[in-house]
């Protein structure tokens, strides 16, 4: 009895099995269930090299290893925080419980499927492990830290990167192969500062490019509208042009170029003084004419050089023509009947005008409607290869001012005649006797010119004699030989002078 007694506790004894000394070549892949960690949903105070632990907490679900003394370190399990409009988020040490400093931290958007975001910064506290990141403009998503103890302090090389853990657009194979040079990633070298901020930068893949400055519209179909902060004026050029600056009307402008020192100048190629649309309202006259390339006019034996442009300006909503032309005193007009125009300082407005003056030189007209100047209204009145001869013929003298030709009758071939008439009357007149003098007025008569009198019907045997008694005076005498007593009583007498016969 004594000794079944000794027996049955030896057996019970041994059915607690020490599988430190009692075990050898453990194979687990057939059994049940096995869970060689300890649980629990915090991790102990207390652990020694090898030990491991699963964690149940759902902040940091997952296995733990034991590296060395009271360290716990947390496998391949990883820690997701959300975030929604921020610029920056904190993952503390004691949410992530990674127990590390080395961590990999991964940014998504709220998408469907999520597309990687790259933060402006991640920073990671070595003593604490708190994780910051900042993006450079606010966003929504979730932060996912990794923790990679196997990497020592220093970045040596602990193991390829996951295919899991590598975001859309980069090319996994190489990253998991370690092969990465710079053929597959040579942009790289052009980052230089925040990442996210260059590419936040960056225009959309769709886009257009509008040109500024001195060009319009986009890039694929630009405008020169200037050169060098000055506008390009929209006038359609003509054969043998070029693009001439005009510093009166601050523009570059389509011009005949002007020959060398000493040869033609604008005038030879026809510009001078050409009429212009500058605008819906402004026109300009005389666009290339400078010190340097002066439009010149010529009236009679003077020529009259214009040195400056103006703009003819309309207003309110009159339709009509304006006349542009020159007249002797070197003025530049714009003129019309039925237009409201405006002269710059070089130019003058007149109004009434149907035609061109006299006495001036045509330079164009140009149509307007409904207080607008018409783009293609303008007609070149211009000619100025064109002249009137004019010639004195027999007994004609001309007489040139300079700006002026006055035609006169020569005195020494044509004769000049001076005339006037007047009522006279002498009172009576005995036979054989004569009348007192009486004056007839003849401006312009002097002393010794002839004089041709013009006589009424007298009675017979009565005559009549008239001579200059004094300048601008004609003296008139009756005498009578009728054979009998006459009176004479407001008769109409003239008094001629020619001369120069």
């Amino acid at each position: 009895m004594t000794s079944f007694l000794i027996a049955l506790a030896i057996f019970i004894a041994q059915t607690r099995v020490d599988l430190k000394y009692q075990a050898k070549d453990v194979d687990f892949s057939n059994f049940a269930t096995t869970k060689p960690a300890k649980t629990g949903t915090a991790l102990p105070a207390t652990c020694g090299p090898g030990e491991l632990f699963f964690s149940l907490s759902s902040s940091g679900a997952g296995l733990y290893t034991c590296a060395s003394t009271n360290v716990w370190t947390q496998g391949s399990a990883n820690y997701a925080k959300a975030f929604s409009g921020v610029t920056s988020l904190s993952i503390l040490g004691t949410e992530h419980n990674q127990g590390t400093a080395n961590l990999i931290v991964s940014c998504w958007d709220g998408a469907s499927p999520a597309n990687w975001i790259e933060p402006g910064a991640v920073q990671v506290d070595p003593a604490t492990f708190n994780v910051t990141v900042t993006f450079a403009m606010a966003q929504t998503g979730k932060c996912v830290v990794n923790g990679t103890s196997g990497f020592g302090s220093s970045g040596g090389s602990g193991g390829a990167i996951t295919v899991a853990q590598l975001p859309s657009g980069i090319p996994a194979a190489k990253i998991a192969a370690g092969t990465v040079t710079d053929a597959a990633f040579g942009w790289l070298s052009n980052v230089t500062s925040d990442l996210q901020a260059q590419i936040n930068g960056k225009a959309a893949l769709n886009h257009v490019h509008i040109g500024g400055g001195d060009l319009l519209g986009d890039v694929t179909n630009t405008t020169v509208v200037g050169l060098q902060r000055f506008a390009v004026a929209s006038t359609t050029p003509q054969n043998g042009q070029a693009l001439v600056f005009n510093g009166t009307a601050g523009q570059w402008q389509p011009q005949a170029v002007a020959g060398g020192s000493g040869g033609a100048s604008t005038a030879s190629q026809l510009t001078d003084l050409n009429v212009i649309y500058s605008s819906a309202t402004v026109l300009t006259v005389g666009s290339g004419c400078s010190n340097t390339t002066p439009c010149n006019v010529r009236f009679g034996t003077t020529v009259i050089s214009i040195l400056t442009s103006a703009t003819v300006t309309i207003s309110g909503a009159g339709s009509g023509a304006a006349y542009f032309y020159v007249t002797s005193d070197g003025t530049l007009n714009a003129g019309s009947n039925t237009l409201a125009l405006a002269c710059s300082s070089t130019c003058a407005a007149q109004t009434g005008v149907t035609q061109y003056p006299l006495n001036s030189i045509p330079l164009a007209s140009w149509n307007a409607l409904n207080g607008v100047w018409m783009t293609g209204g303008g007609t070149d009145r211009r000619a100025f290869q064109s002249t009137s001869v004019v010639a004195g013929g027999t007994g004609i003298a001309l007489v040139s001012n300079g700006t002026q030709t006055t035609v006169a009758v020569d005195p020494a071939v044509v004769p000049t005649f001076l005339t006037n008439t007047a009522v006279l009357s002498f009172g009576s007149v005995n036979n054989l006797a004569c009348s007192v003098d009486v004056a007839l007025s003849l401006p312009g008569a002097a002393l010794g010119d002839s004089v041709a009198p013009g006589w009424p019907v007298l009675p017979g045997g009565v005559l009549g004699i008239s001579w200059i008694s004094s300048a601008n005076n004609a003296a008139v005498r009756l005498c009578n030989f009728s054979g009998a007593t006459q009176s004479f009583n407001s008769l109409t007498i003239r008094a001629t002078v020619v001369r120069g016969l």
